[in-house]
């Protein structure tokens, strides 16, 4: 292990060589995106004047509400689910069930496998999607593509409480693996699904069924007031809080819950009709005009996102592919950045290790919404880019490997010439088998720091941090800092303070090692905290609100705690938490990952998402994966790129009010340019 450790040019030659897997092969329907929410009773009853077989509208005294009930006439209710989805046909992969209803008290037993509604092919009794009630649970079906039809698998949870002939409000949130359900408002439970993500649930030739699931053995027995399909959303956070948690209202408008029905209206009233008053502050409606949620207060019905004082935020849906970059060479890293009055650009960090010379590393403008080449600078073995500007002239570093890691190699600083609208060489800087350059400010001085990786055999050598001097007007050094096998330099503040954090990789005998903080004082960066990592190949900082985050990314466990070579490519990455109090990062969340070189964290409206490059699975499919922070479910898979070419470096932009990632691929001339989908 030491002599292909120490003889590979690309360091983790497993990660540059065993990268994300190319997709499947399949081909699936299209995706359902950019859904508002849909009344599902309404679909099925379009007109309460003209209502179904088996179906009634009747008030309940007791809540003062209309709600529909079934008869056995009923268990054909249905309607196509093409009517609902009409530009795809693949069920969402996130969503919410809001559902209120009214079951006959003391019905724990006697009520058994009563659907509340389920998707269903036309010609079989299979249940791809449902929810059911039975014997004091709440249960939840789900299938995905590669369920062998026929079958299904469940999730079921406890909630006795609502069989008490009362009126209850529930809640079923599914996001990537995991299904949720809060009940009245009350802690909500979660549990994991064991399904494929995404799911790709064709609902080609199926009907979503309300209140049966085909058999009058599946009947619903109770009331049932609403219904509502809430794609991409966590409905309970629109529902909750509110006066009344067990009878929410989010109505479909012409449910005017008078205390007497009366005779219906000619004229389907509209929500100066419904009652809003300072007493029923907290009620909510659901406006089928926008397809939104309204809620009252102070006597006057206001949308949520006015409410929240601010205009509706966009959601991630999903990830297409936009551009197909090719390369010259294989592609270690990319950097994107700005250059003031020229628009857009990128640098690929090229690097193909069966040629030991020099190498073009490209640099592309965004022209017309497209990459396109604009200039080829040489490198030798490039591993990263690093931009950044001082006093509004604009630069370029790359950290050079070299040929050898016996000899030490020159990593460059590039100036942005205005009169020549190109990159120059501005300052060499001798590195030994460079991997990276971190760019910080503090104060009004301007600093550079390089992850020297190894010089010869030796792993435990100096990395460098170099200073920006004004009057030579190049960067000079300023003080050396012990390493093993440094791979990323990574910087932070925390409020004035600045911090430097290393990436320690191998020290010869094992990757299970220290890597360390460093904080800033008097001129001088002095050790803070050491940290356990496996293997680790970057840092990532994330900040969530007042709360500061870092993410390693452990990519191979080799060493003596792994003697007999178990799993080596899987290793749980860490997320740790800044303890303010005690000056300390916790360890607050791992994430198993293959071989991950990279995290990249970006936003989307008011979502913060990592996606961490995996290079080696144990399946038959490998991706890169995007989480989503989720509160207290800290970060949850979301979505698996099976499609994204391998990858060794990820980065996110925004043109235009849109998103994009951008991947390098280490392991052929092919990189994508990936497009964030909003709704």
């Amino acid at each position: 292990m030491t002599d292909s450790w120490t003889m590979v040019p690309v360091g983790f030659i497993v990660l540059v060589l065993l990268c994300v897997l190319q997709a499947e092969g399949q081909s699936f329907p299209k995706a359902c995106t950019a859904l508002r929410p849909i009344y599902l009773i309404g679909n099925a009853v379009p007109d309460r004047y003209q209502l179904p077989r088996g179906v009634n509208l009747i008030y309940d005294d007791e809540g003062y509400v209309h709600a529909f009930s079934f008869s056995k006439q009923a268990q054909t209710l249905r309607f196509p689910a093409s009517n609902i989805l009409t530009r795809c046909s693949i069920f969402p992969e996130e969503f919410s069930i809001l559902v209120t209803l009214k079951l006959p008290p003391n019905s724990v037993e006697s009520i058994d496998n009563e659907y509340i509604f389920a998707l269903m092919p036309e010609q079989s009794l299979e249940v791809k999607l449902g929810l059911r009630l039975s014997k004091g649970r709440i249960i939840f079906d789900y299938t995905d593509y590669k369920t062998t039809p026929g079958t299904k698998r469940t999730s079921v949870f406890k909630v006795a409480d609502i069989f008490d002939g009362k009126w209850h409000t529930f809640v079923l949130t599914v996001t990537a693996k995991i299904v949720g359900l809060r009940v009245d408002c009350k802690e909500q439970k979660y549990q994991k699904l064991r399904r494929s993500f995404p799911a790709w649930l064709n609902t080609t030739n199926n009907n979503v069924h309300i209140a049966n699931g085909k058999t009058l053995t599946n009947q619903f027995s109770g009331l049932l007031k609403q219904l509502i399909l809430l794609p991409g959303s966590d409905a309970s956070r629109l529902a909750c809080p509110s006066l009344t948690p067990s009878l929410p209202t989010i109505s479909r408008g012409w449910e005017n819950d008078t205390p007497h029905p009366g005779k219906p209206s000619e004229v389907e009233p509209k929500y100066s009709d419904l009652t809003c008053s300072w007493a029923s502050s907290g009620k909510v409606v659901f406006d089928i005009a926008t397809s939104s949620l309204r809620t009252c207060v102070g006597g006057i019905w206001q949308s949520v996102t006015d409410l929240q004082g601010e205009k509706r935020q966009k959601r991630l849906d999903y990830l297409e592919q936009y551009q197909n970059i090719i390369t010259t060479t294989p592609a270690i890293d990319v950097e994107v950045f700005r250059i003031q009055e020229e628009g857009l650009f990128m640098a690929m960090a090229n690097y193909d290790s069966q040629v030991m010379s020099k190498q073009p590393s490209t640099i592309y403008k965004w022209t017309d919404g497209k990459f396109s080449q604009y200039q080829n600078l040489t490198t030798l073995g490039a591993q990263n880019w690093e931009h950044f500007v001082i006093d509004r002239k604009f630069f370029l570093a790359v950290a050079n490997y070299g040929i050898s890691r016996d000899k030490s190699s020159t990593s460059v600083i590039y100036k942005w010439s205005k009169r020549r609208k190109k990159f120059r060489v501005y300052q060499e800087i001798v590195t030994y088998t460079a991997r990276d350059f971190e760019y910080f400010k503090i104060e009004d001085e301007h600093y550079l720091a390089v992850a020297n990786h190894a010089k010869g055999t030796k792993l435990r050598i100096d990395s460098v941090i170099y200073k920006y001097d004004r009057k030579s007007r190049y960067f000079e050094q300023i003080q050396t800092i012990p390493t093993t096998a440094a791979y990323d330099w990574t910087h932070f503040t925390v409020g004035a303070y600045h911090f430097l954090v290393v990436a320690n990789a191998f020290d010869g005998v094992s990757t299970r090692m220290d890597s360390a903080v460093y904080f800033w004082q008097k001129g001088q960066f002095i050790f803070a905290q050491s940290i356990e990592t496996t293997g680790a190949t970057d840092w990532e900082v994330i900040r969530i609100g007042s709360d500061l985050f870092l993410a390693v990314a452990n990519a191979y466990n080799y060493g003596p705690q792994n003697h007999r070579k178990l799993n080596e490519y899987t290793v749980n990455s860490t997320i740790y938490k800044l303890n303010l109090q005690l000056k300390q990062f916790e360890k607050f969340q791992n994430i198993e990952t293959n071989s991950i070189v990279d995290w990249e964290t970006f936003t989307v409206g008011n979502d913060t998402f990592l996606i961490a490059s995996n290079a080696q699975h144990d399946s038959d499919t490998s991706a890169s994966v995007v989480y989503r922070w989720q509160g207290v479910e800290k970060f949850v898979p979301v979505h698996h790129l099976t499609d994204s070419v391998p990858c060794t470096d990820w980065e996110s932009f925004t043109e235009k009010d849109v998103t994009y990632l951008i991947n390098a691929n280490a392991k052929s001339t092919l990189s994508q340019v990936l497009k964030v989908k909003t709704w």
